[in-house]
């Protein structure tokens, strides 16, 4: 598969052919490849900047979902609490057992 992007879609290249490509018309100096970068043009640097002011505004409304979700939620707990006090003062009253097991009556 690599074979193929390096030559084409040729498959009767010589190796001779297949070293020259693979170790780059780019600059090649002694064999070995010079990589170069170029500066990203102003288009591509614009959609860059949109796309991560996006994620921004994303990240935001994300977060202000959860807080409105543990804001219900701690609503929903304080009003359950009248409801749960009774049964908290049921098992501090239970005769506590040191040992992990079965129930004795």
């Amino acid at each position: 598969m690599f074979s193929k992007r390096v030559l084409g879609n040729s498959t009767c290249a010589a190796p001779a052919m297949l070293g020259s490509r693979v170790l780059g018309l780019n600059g090649a100096v002694g064999g070995i490849e010079i990589q170069s970068r170029q500066a990203a043009s102003l288009k591509s640097l614009k959609a860059r900047m949109r796309s991560v002011e996006n994620m921004r505004k994303i990240t935001k409304a994300m977060k202000m979902v959860a807080a409105a979700k543990l804001k219900q939620d701690e609503k929903r707990m304080q009003t359950s609490r009248p409801f749960v006090q009774p049964v908290q003062n049921l098992f501090e009253r239970l005769p506590m057992e040191d040992r992990a097991g079965g129930m004795s009556i």
